[in-house]
């Protein structure tokens, strides 16, 4: 009897060291966010000022389309770029930005600072940036 206790102790105890010495495989390592988010993204809706704006835009001569671009600076400092392309009855309009953002993992979603100021956030292949006047949601290719 004592030899079955003693078993069934060390049954438990070798299960219960396997599963919490298990590496989740969900489990986030914030040394690779920055490699997460590297990549394209195509930008598939602007709001601002009470408006939203699906992209791709084409209607009555006016076509409007978006594309952004993140690059690894460091683990935790990307490269951010975006280029919003605007035609407007032929004439061909080009807006855009390049800078670096730092960026923290704050459970599943990664979120992204500038001047220590949130500014935008990732998850799910999902890129929300948001300035307060202007909302602009991207779609990771």
């Amino acid at each position: 009897m004592k030899n079955l206790l003693q078993i069934q102790f060390l049954s438990l105890f070798i299960c219960l060291f396997i599963y919490t010495g298990c590496k989740k495989s969900d489990e986030l390592n914030p040394a690779n966010i920055a490699d997460r988010m590297t990549g394209n993204y195509t930008i598939s809706l602007i709001e601002s000022n009470g408006k939203s704006i699906k992209l791709p835009y084409n209607q009555n001569g006016q076509q409007i389309n978006g594309t952004i671009t993140i690059a690894k600076v460091s683990p935790t400092t990307i490269s951010f770029s975006y280029s919003l392309v605007v035609v407007n009855n032929g004439v061909r309009n080009v807006d855009s930005e390049t800078g670096n953002l730092d960026i923290k993992q704050n459970g599943n979603v990664i979120e992204l600072y500038e001047n220590n100021t949130l500014v935008g956030n990732f998850t799910n292949n999902v890129l929300i940036i948001d300035t307060g006047d202007t909302k602009i949601t991207s779609n990771k290719n």
